[in-house]
């Protein structure tokens, strides 16, 4: 019995480590913890993966301008009934895309046997999940869906990314996304009040 409890205890603990995943601690693209804030921007946005059946575990942008060999940022992720609200609220100035983002689909949700995952590669070309940062305020990424494109049976899985047409209000993302951190990053989450309320 203590035996049972003990591996009860591991899964609990493991499923609560990946369900806070470390989209608590947000890096700039060299891996560092951000210390400063003040000239830092909140991007967010919509990734619908209700096609793929995939869980949605990790979402990284990728800095166009300035160029830089440190270019990648890792987002933050919170799951909603129809979707995820992927966000970051560490963004410098410059010009970013979507890179890639990762899924997994369990035969029991959401953390029993599940597959080895699947790494999605944003095309290099095309306006599709960009952004351009300039002063430090809160830019919004858009409402993307993810598409299943019909292949042959010998053929390797494709898909398309396209324009989501009912996702939630932008409003109602940085009000969860203000849930999630107000406690943990207060000098930022007061910004985005301060967005939230000159919206309403």
């Amino acid at each position: 019995m203590a035996y049972r409890q003990m591996i009860r205890l591991f899964f609990l603990v493991l499923v609560a480590g990946m369900a806070s995943g470390c989209s608590l601690v947000f890096k700039d693209s060299g891996g560092k913890k951000i210390a400063n804030y003040d000239d830092r921007s909140i991007v967010f946005g919509w990734l619908d993966m209700s096609e793929s059946g995939d869980r949605l575990d990790r979402v990284v942008f990728e800095q166009l301008k300035p160029v830089t060999k440190k270019k990648y940022y890792t987002m933050g992720i919170i799951r909603q009934e129809k979707g995820y609200i992927v966000y970051h609220i560490g963004m410098p100035e410059g010009t970013f895309k979507l890179s890639n983002f990762t899924g997994h689909s369990c035969l029991i949700n959401p953390f029993f046997m599940c597959d080895a995952g699947t790494i999605y590669d944003m095309p290099r070309q095309g306006s599709t999940g960009g952004i351009v940062v300039g002063k430090s305020g809160a830019y919004y990424l858009g409402a993307l869906k993810y598409k299943r494109v019909k292949t042959g049976f010998f053929e390797a899985g494709k898909f398309e990314i396209e324009e989501d047409k009912d996702p939630p209000s932008q409003e109602a993302m940085l009000k969860a996304i203000h849930e999630k951190l107000q406690y943990r990053f207060p000098d930022q989450m007061q910004r985005l009040e301060s967005v939230l309320g000159e919206q309403g």
